[in-house]
Order: C-alpha cells, then sequence, then structure tokens
C-alpha cells in the first residue's frame, strides 16, 4: 500500500466507532540493520487537517497567532495511532483493536 492511498483514510475502533481520518503518518527507521528500513510507527488522526497541513498539531509551527488560535481546538483532539494497533491497513479505512478513547493524544507522543 502506498501512503496516498493511507492517507485521509477513515479510522474506526473495533466497536466500529469513527475516530477520525489519518492526517499524517509518522515513520521511524529500524536502528538495529547497517542500512535501517523505514517502517510506519504509526498514525497522527483527528484534529483536523489544516492542523497538521501547517504544523500545528505536531508542534512544528507556532505562528502568527491567528491561525495558532483557530487550529487549538482540533490540536487538543488529535489522537495518535500506534502501528501495532492497527488490525486493517485498508485503502479507505483502517481498523484498530481496542477502544479509541484509550489512543495516546498527539501532542503527548509528540513532545514525548
Amino acid at each position: 500500500m502506498r501512503a496516498t492511498e493511507l492517507l485521509a483514510s477513515t479510522v474506526v475502533d473495533e466497536n466500529g466507532r469513527s475516530l477520525g481520518r489519518v492526517h499524517d503518518i509518522r515513520i521511524s527507521r529500524d536502528q538495529s540493520e547497517a542500512h535501517g528500513r523505514f517502517q510506519v510507527a504509526g498514525l497522527a488522526i483527528g484534529g483536523g487537517h489544516l492542523a497538521h497541513v501547517w504544523g500545528f498539531a505536531e508542534h512544528r509551527a507556532t505562528g502568527p497567532w491567528l491561525l495558532r488560535t483557530l487550529t487549538a481546538r482540533a490540536v487538543r483532539r488529535a489522537r495518535f495511532v500506534p502501528a501495532d494497533r492497527v488490525t486493517d491497513w485498508g485503502p479507505g479505512l483502517v481498523r484498530i483493536q481496542g477502544d479509541g478513547d484509550t489512543l495516546p493524544y498527539l501532542r503527548d507522543v509528540v513532545l514525548g
């Protein structure tokens, strides 16, 4: 599957509840290999598309004040789906195990 097929897919938990759309894909590099392959670490979902595009959800951007204020509410709702919780990567629909309420907030994962 290509990343472009995954972006904008709807994410649902095991109860069938919609959690939002995929706005960003987090990639990590396998450090155990000499040339370290890239792998999906997780998905950034919810929180509004523009908050991710403009970089506010991941704290890559901090201003201008008006845009930060307009996206603040959406940024608080953005969640992170670890790759190991995904059970189906189908294009258009991503299914995860467990309840969506247990997913960490993106701001907590990004800011560590």
